[in-house]
């Protein structure tokens, strides 16, 4: 099916598409969404999976994703986008013992950090970040230690529209994560 026939399929609740798109998206969500995280846990993947499929659907339902507004971005690159905040969300209250210490100047934390609860793990995080060469260092201080949000990231750093902030987010992540496990 089409991003236009599934959108069109959750606007007007047609459930037996909302079925199969639930059905055909599952797994490859649970592997975009648990491999950066380091999560395997089938129940939590499946709550937010859950999550982040309502969510779209109430997205969709109000208006405010249309094929037109997705623009040349797929309707699943969307719902791992949220996801991705989904999560986010779900391990800052699970795991309250692994977040970074305040003098980290945020409550948000990156993917990398979550996993790690020792203040010297923590420490060699922050360093590498600050240390990544350029857009990636930038980029991922204004969202982890600013809080920016991508539209704002985007004007800051020049690009083109938010989505391509976070495309690059995306990438200076996977180069963090790279970095992370020669430590390892």
């Amino acid at each position: 099916m089409s991003t236009a026939e599934y959108i069109e399929a959750f606007r007007t609740s047609d459930q037996q598409v909302i079925r199969q798109f639930y059905n055909r998206y599952r797994q490859e969500f649970f592997s975009q969404i648990g491999t950066p995280f380091s999560i395997s846990d089938e129940d939590t993947l499946a709550d937010v999976w859950q999550d982040s499929v309502v969510r779209l659907w109430e997205l969709i339902r109000a208006g405010k994703v249309t094929e037109e507004r997705l623009g040349n971005k797929t309707l699943m690159a969307f719902l791992i986008g949220i996801g991705e905040r989904l999560m986010m969300e779900y391990l800052r209250k699970h795991r309250e013992n692994n977040l970074p210490d305040p003098d980290m100047q945020h409550e948000d934390t990156d993917e990398a950090v979550r996993d790690y609860d020792n203040k010297e793990r923590r420490d060699m995080i922050r360093e590498t970040v600050w240390n990544m060469p350029e857009p990636c260092r930038q980029l991922l201080i204004h969202f982890y230690w600013d809080e920016l949000d991508f539209e704002t990231i985007a004007q800051k750093m020049n690009y083109s529209n938010a989505d391509s902030a976070k495309t690059q987010k995306f990438k200076c992540m996977k180069k963090l994560m790279a970095v992370l496990k020669k430590y390892e």
